[in-house]
């Protein structure tokens, strides 16, 4: 028999998360329309590209930094956007981008803007241009949404002539603004003012899932194709049996992790940006090669990966989720073998022996892919299965 169909949810309203206090990336400067996202990508643009910044006389130098409008207009006081032109030149005896960017070169490389902003530039912006007045910093609200489309198809054989087989293939897709588990687990959007810009694959979203199972009792014995004549050599090769369950998974979404929080300062809550590269990574991901840095790896050529990655910009890449590697696959192999050594009317003893992961396949778990630790980037540290495991038993059935 032949099954093949599709299975479709759609869902909406679902409990989502964010930082209160986050920055909002997307405020704009009335004066000049330049947004915040812009203004901080162009600090970043300048530190990533080898640009320093120093105190010359007590005032904040940054050779090659652009004042930029945003961090100009929206630091004077009063409230009024460009209410004192000379406002950060009087006051800090230089421009309030160098003034911020001097404070804090480390957030504004890794793109954490939120760092960015509660750490330096709120100090000198008008009030509240954060609201920083929370404690507690990750709310939840009926924002989310998420959708799942599959197509399926399962192939069975009857159980005749003591065999039964089933295989089945799904191949599906799973996007939503969560990012994590929507029973019990609420992961925040990168931006609580954007909740889009959490739109993409969930991190359980498997595209291809195969399965396939058996139970076959062996044609030996009294009834059987084998018999003998002979009872004790029927009691001796008859009633045995054998049943498997073989799996294969295609692996995880995953991306680099390039340290940005896109205004979220707690950070955590989102699981920081995801590294843009230059080349094609999909097809270089997910096989378990045998060299590369400091051991086995992911990659054939980790340093050309690594050097492929470069951070996000805020302005340009407005979806921090945009996984573009797959982790590991994996397969496994469940076998039973069983034996009825008691059969009568009444009552029949049947021993089992059990083993789990039977061939002791090693699957190896996805590495850490830290732009923040290139020595360990890719390197493979832990398993993602469990060694073979074996299980004897006897089943009593009266």
């Amino acid at each position: 028999m032949i099954d093949a169909g599709y299975i479709g949810r759609i869902t909406h309203n679902l409990e989502s998360g964010g930082d209160i206090n986050a920055s909002d990336m997307f405020a704009k400067d009335p004066l000049s329309g330049q947004t915040l996202a812009q203004a901080f990508d162009a600090v970043s643009t300048f530190f990533r590209g080898g640009g320093s910044c120093s105190k010359v006389a007590g005032v904040a130098t940054c050779p090659g930094l652009t004042a930029q409008p945003f961090f100009e207009n929206m630091a004077v006081p009063g409230g009024v956007p460009g209410a004192g032109a000379n406002f950060c030149q009087t006051t800090y005896g230089g421009s309030c981008t160098a003034v911020a960017a001097l404070g804090d070169s480390g957030d504004a490389i890794n793109g954490s803007l939120g760092g960015f902003m509660e750490f330096n530039y709120n100090f000198i912006a008008q009030a509240p241009l954060d609201p920083s007045q929370f404690v507690f910093n990750f709310w939840n609200w009926g924002g989310g949404w998420s959708n799942y489309n599959a197509g399926f198809i399962t192939v069975k054989k009857a159980f005749s002539q003591g065999l039964n087989l089933s295989f089945s293939y799904t191949y599906s897709h799973s996007l939503g603004t969560q990012t994590l588990n929507q029973q019990y687990i609420i992961y925040g959007n990168p931006s609580p003012f954007d909740p889009a810009t959490g739109y993409t694959s969930e991190p359980y979203d498997r595209r291809h899932v195969a399965n396939a199972a058996w139970y076959y009792v062996l044609p030996f014995g009294r009834g059987r194709r084998f018999s003998s004549e002979n009872g004790i050599v029927n009691r001796i090769v008859g009633g045995w049996y054998t049943s498997g369950i073989w799996t294969w998974q295609s692996g995880l979404p995953l991306c680099a992790q390039a340290g940005g929080d896109y205004g979220d300062i707690a950070g955590s809550a989102t699981g920081g940006t995801c590294a843009v590269s230059s080349i094609p990574l999909t097809g270089l991901t997910g096989k378990h090669v045998g060299v590369g840095r400091s051991g086995i790896n992911m990659f054939a050529d980790p340093t050309a990966v690594f050097n492929s990655l470069s951070r996000p910009l805020l302005s340009q890449n407005l979806r921090p989720y945009n996984y573009n590697m797959v982790g590991f696959p994996l397969w496994n192999v469940d076998m039973s073998v069983g034996k009825n050594v008691v059969a009568t009317e009444r009552l029949k003893a049947i021993l089992t022996a059990d083993f789990f992961n039977v061939f002791n396949l090693m699957m190896p778990a996805n590495p850490s892919l830290s732009m923040n630790n290139p020595s360990a980037f890719g390197v493979v540290t832990g398993q993602a299965n469990i060694p073979r495991t074996t299980q004897l038993g006897l089943r009593l059935e009266f």
